[in-house]
């Protein structure tokens, strides 16, 4: 499957209703439709990116830059505004400025989460397709395949690897 700017656009929409869902407090968190809406998108993200046959944490991390980008326009067009700086901060600035800062953090925050989802699902379909690496034809495995082919170098089923028939040292080839 060809990876183009396509497939990560579609796999970062993907994963944004849940975002259009809770900011409009249509679903509740700690239930089991908020956990489908989380977990179901991030899987079906590992399976393509496994089975795509493009460097998985590549799209992936390309995923979650779009997620995070939805996230923080989502953010941004359903957020009401009711949130005001605290701290040591409280009350410095005018409200434009605190609805600004907070905006900007809001956003901010949103394209970190996109970006780290990315990374860490990247990195568990990497790990997947390591795995997966030579698990190929019908013998279930790369060593099958390598063994009957001409001067390559293949592992015996105890470990030992064998060398092609014509492998001799330098000493030997004179």
């Amino acid at each position: 499957m060809k990876t183009t700017l396509w497939l990560p656009l579609g796999l970062g929409l993907l994963a944004a209703p849940r975002a259009v869902l809770h900011d409009l407090a249509l679903i509740e968190p700690r239930t089991g439709v908020n956990a489908a809406l989380v977990a179901v998108p991030l899987i079906v993200w590992i399976v393509v990116a496994v089975r795509s046959g493009a460097g998985p944490f590549g799209l992936l991390l390309r995923a979650g830059l779009v997620y995070g980008i939805l996230l923080a326009v989502i953010h941004n067009l359903l957020w009401d505004g009711g949130a005001v700086l605290g701290g040591n901060l409280a009350g410095r600035f005018p409200a434009v400025a605190e609805n600004l800062l907070s905006r900007a953090a809001m956003s901010l925050s949103s394209l970190a989460a996109g970006v780290a989802v990315g990374a860490l699902c990247g990195a568990l379909a990497w790990l997947l397709t390591r795995g997966n690496r030579g698990k190929t034809g019908e013998t279930g495995g790369d060593q099958g395949n390598r063994a009957g082919r001409r001067g390559s170098v293949g592992q015996q089923g105890d470990g030992r690897v064998q060398l092609p028939a014509d492998h001799r040292g330098p000493a030997q080839r004179r």
